[in-house]
């Protein structure tokens, strides 16, 4: 586990998991509480959704 001022490393069995604890502004900034996970090997595979649930995803994708 590494730290600096505005960010936590966590080392994980995936990878390492990224964790945001200070607002960063500008386009390019994170909000406090963001996380990233960068996998040492593949990342695992989506999963498709339950048949009721499918609906859902289209209308989210279809809004923004």
């Amino acid at each position: 586990m590494t730290s600096s001022d505005s960010e936590i490393a966590v080392e994980t069995p995936f990878g390492t998991l990224t964790i945001i604890t200070k607002d960063e502004p500008g386009p390019k900034g994170h909000k406090a509480g963001t996380t990233k996970m960068e996998y040492t090997g593949q990342p695992p595979r989506p999963i498709t959704l339950r048949k009721k649930y499918r609906q859902a995803q289209v209308a989210l994708k279809e809004k923004g």
